[in-house]
């Protein structure tokens, strides 16, 4: 199913299923979430969630408490993407 989706939008598989993550995770919302419970690379998700911030797609937001923790959110433009997903 994400296949066609990454086709339709030029996404690669791990950028399909980082905001398929955060689609559908809404509480978790960091890098270190999506390595944690996707079983990636933490490599392959640092470039993809830079990749899906090049593209208008994520933002991240430091965290106030900790610092070193940066939450990642689902921008407007990747609506159509997510809607696709539900479906």
């Amino acid at each position: 199913m994400l296949k066609d989706i990454c086709e339709d939008y030029q996404l690669s598989l791990i950028e399909a299923n980082i905001i398929s993550f955060l689609y559908n995770n809404p509480g978790k919302d960091t890098a270190g979430d999506i390595v944690e419970l996707r079983m990636l690379s933490k490599g392959n998700v640092s470039k993809a969630v830079e990749e899906l911030i090049q593209k208008s797609l994520l933002s991240r937001t430091p965290d106030t408490a900790d610092r070193r923790k940066i939450h990642l959110a689902l921008r407007p433009e990747a609506r159509p993407i997510t809607d696709r997903i539900k479906r």
